[in-house]
């Protein structure tokens, strides 16, 4: 027999005994038996607390437990089936079901956003505070931390001084923010994740996408200016918002096509690297074959392949890594490419050749 419990947590929060009454009758009669049982909460929190932490009454009984993530991108694309439009949409709302199951995903981006996150009645238009406040005490901060980071600033040094806090207060806001998933610390390939060079940045694209267009103009949202605030603040900068998220799809395209054996190379790890003022989208290594590959990606149309790759050259002598015979190698990704002058090394995907390969590998006809 199979019971599900959902929202077991508000359960708990009622009568703050069932925890040791489950324990009591788990150990005594029903861990006996094939009883399944599944309690499951929205918050993280929560179920960490009175599930999952040490003096929980029901600790150690567990037999398994999943922390249900968004949809990858690859996941999400088929539902749209249309590489552009999908990118575009999950850059903006993310891989939460309950946020890119958008009805017309087909409409005009203008009237998707609008309709959906910029007025004072729509479903999404508070859920992130909803959320928020379902997992913190105290908001205040926490807002202007995330609010910080979205508008890029991704070190506890830059954070701390956007939000006029002691770099130690940060440090534990961050912290908690990191254990409830909402953000997350990146370090450069290659660098190891006890790395000094880490930034934090923000998991959800939705999140990311609230924070940095809607929190800031809630005024003249609930003054119904919604078409103003989507010409003025966010269509201008839609495109160098979407590059970043453009990246990180990349990424998840790549794991795609290094499982089918599409790659040119079968890398062990990638990732993003940076090292002062340089930095490059995305790395790629394959230890058994001394390769390394560097590759670019622009959400630009007419992307200069040369020019790219001369640059790509440049700062690859950076890269410590492998042998002093590796091989190396170039990927520039662009929605369109311009013409350049083939070579073994260079590999390039405008968006219909990453299209047709994930159609491939996914055996959508």
């Amino acid at each position: 027999m199979v019971i599900a419990i959902d929202e077991f947590p508000y359960l708990v929060q009622e009568d703050s005994s069932l925890t040791s009454l489950l324990q009591y009758y788990w150990d005594t009669t029903l861990g006996k038996t094939h009883l399944y049982l599944i309690v499951s909460g929205s918050s993280i929190g929560l179920v960490k607390s009175q599930l999952m932490h040490y003096k929980s009454p029901l600790y150690g009984r567990r037999t398994g437990q999943i922390l249900l993530k968004p949809f990858r991108f690859i996941d999400y694309y088929p539902y749209v089936n249309d590489l552009r439009t999908a990118i575009t949409l999950y850059a903006i709302f993310g891989g939460t079901p309950a946020y890119c199951l958008i009805d017309e995903p087909f409409q005009d981006i203008e009237e998707i956003v609008c309709q959906n996150l910029l007025r004072e009645d729509a479903f999404l238009y508070r859920d992130v505070e909803f959320v928020l406040r379902m997992e913190l005490k105290e908001p205040r901060y926490y807002y202007s931390i995330l609010l910080s980071i979205a508008i890029g600033n991704t070190t506890i040094g830059l954070i701390a001084n956007d939000c006029g806090l002691e770099k130690g207060l940060v440090s534990k806001y961050l912290a908690t923010l990191a254990d409830l998933q909402v953000i997350r610390r990146e370090t450069p390939v290659l660098s190891g994740s006890m790395s000094r060079k880490g930034v934090y940045l923000i998991n959800d694209n939705l999140f990311s996408f609230w924070f940095r267009f809607v929190y800031p103009y809630r005024k003249e949202i609930e003054m119904g200016e919604s078409e103003f605030v989507y010409h003025e603040y966010i269509a201008p900068q839609l495109s160098h918002y979407i590059g970043p998220r453009f990246e990180e799809i990349i990424l998840d395209i790549f794991y795609l096509f290094n499982k089918h054996s599409l790659f040119p190379i079968r890398f062990s790890d990638i990732g993003r690297w940076w090292h002062k003022e340089q930095e490059i989208d995305l790395v790629a290594i394959d230890p058994k074959s001394d390769t390394i590959l560097f590759c670019e990606c622009k959400w630009q149309d007419n992307v200069q392949v040369e020019k790219i790759v001369q640059s790509l050259r440049k700062k690859a002598a950076l890269v410590k890594w492998g042998t002093s015979e590796r091989k190396e190698m170039y990927c520039v990704i662009g929605r369109s490419l311009v013409p350049y002058q083939e070579d073994n090394t260079i590999i390039t995907y405008d968006l219909d050749d990453i299209e047709q390969l994930i159609r491939s590998c996914l055996n959508l006809v």
